[in-house]
């Protein structure tokens, strides 16, 4: 026995002389490697989604929590756009800096503490340089304080249907509780260009210039594939090298996120990859193929069964918007038509979308689906008077949402 502990005792002290060996080695630090990088097999996860409708067309892992890194400043700036539209901030407002902000570690803007900065130039930092510090000194702006910020971001991502997600910050630096998953992410890629189509285009700025100098989005696709119109980058060592980014074509408009790649350049490809088969899947639908006959056209089968996915609506604030004459019951046989699909689950699900997000407009007319003889599934709301669904449907061609007025013959 005696001897069973002397060795027992010798092999603890060679086993801590290899972990410290292998911190100086490695440059690990000891509160870090609980932390390590997974496996880049273990990292990986993608989704590619048809924007309106919310057909999913490819998914691996898509639901399996990730380290989200920087697109964290997704959800960041859409509470930053929540209180713009609120009125709650302006764009003008200068931002004082705080020591907790100048001290965040890069990428960053490097504003000393007790500087001031606007807060479209703040935006437009996350958006293209992805800067830390701006990202503290915005969430302490809007929401107080970090901390506090961090928790309205956390419930906003439940508001949205972001099942997976939870933020312990607004800029995505390692924190082992930060997680999300590409499907949240998806979501809410979707929703920010949906909820705040008149502020999206941050995402889209190629580079800007401040102080002298110039930076260049960070999301390289935006400066050679066509029809890329944001969103954001990510990267720290535990989550591998992360993109989501939005597409538009033909009028098809396409959301892909790709978590854990192995490089810039890796990524950057796997996910123009990823959008040109989604746009080549996308008119295939729209000729009359299946989502499975769509998916095979993707570089690896995906490991789910086809779904929707599903965006809701984010709780308002009390005072964002305007109040608008809603529709009290059913006051004619007039109709309109938001979209025609081929996939009746999907035409059901967009319907219930569009009445969710657009409840004012629709009122208490009848949603339904009709078939037709040439085996598209027409997603409808009937139930009009003439006035109101013309009114309507220029709300929602507004939003982004293609409508048809449908007369009672």
């Amino acid at each position: 026995m005696v001897a069973f502990n002397r060795t027992a005792s010798n092999w603890g002290r060679l086993l801590t002389a290899f972990v410290c060996m292998a911190v100086v080695v490695l440059g690990v630090l000891p509160g870090q490697v609980a932390a390590d990088p997974s496996p880049p097999e273990e990292r990986y996860a993608a989704i590619v989604a048809d924007a309106d409708t919310g057909e999913i067309l490819y998914a691996r892992h898509a639901d399996e929590r990730r380290f989200p890194a920087s697109i964290t400043k997704v959800m960041t700036l859409y509470l930053v756009f929540e209180a713009l539209e609120s009125g709650r901030i302006d764009k003008d407002d200068m931002i004082t800096v705080s020591a907790n902000a100048a001290s965040q570690p890069p990428s960053k803007l490097g504003i000393a503490a007790g500087r001031k900065i606007s807060v479209d130039d703040a935006i437009r930092s996350l958006a293209v340089r992805s800067a830390n510090d701006m990202a503290v000194a915005l969430a302490e702006h809007v929401g107080g304080s970090e901390a506090r910020f961090a928790e309205q971001m956390t419930r906003k991502a439940r508001d949205l249907g972001m099942a997976e997600t939870r933020y312990m910050n607004p800029h995505g630096l390692p924190n082992r509780q930060h997680v999300s998953s590409a499907r949240d992410i998806a979501i809410l890629s979707i929703a920010v260009r949906r909820d705040f189509p008149q502020y999206y285009s941050y995402f889209g700025q190629r580079r800007w210039t401040w102080e002298g100098r110039t930076y260049n989005n960070t999301n390289g696709l935006l400066h050679y594939m066509q029809g890329v119109d944001g969103l954001k980058t990510g990267f720290t060592r535990a989550s591998g090298y992360n993109l989501t980014t939005s597409a538009t074509r033909n009028g098809k408009h396409l959301v892909a996120v790709v978590l854990g790649g192995r490089s810039t350049q890796t990524r950057n490809s796997h996910v123009a990859e990823l959008l040109e088969t989604g746009f080549k899947a996308v008119r295939m639908r729209a000729d009359g193929g299946s989502v499975e006959q769509a998916g095979q056209l993707f570089p690896a089968a995906s490991d789910n069964t086809p779904r929707v996915l599903r965006v809701s609506l984010s709780a308002p604030s009390p005072d964002a918007g305007r109040a608008v004459e809603r529709p009290t019951g059913k006051r004619g046989d007039w109709r309109i038509q938001v979209g025609a699909f081929r996939d009746s689950e999907v035409a059901s699900e967009w319907l219930g979308q569009v009445g969710r997000r657009f409840r004012e407009q629709i009122g208490d007319t009848e949603g339904m689906i009709v078939p037709s003889a040439a085996g598209w599934h027409q997603a409808r709301y009937v139930g009009f008077a003439r006035e109101e669904a013309s009114a309507a449907c220029q709300a929602l061609e507004a939003a982004r949402v293609p409508c048809l007025v449908v007369s009672p013959g």
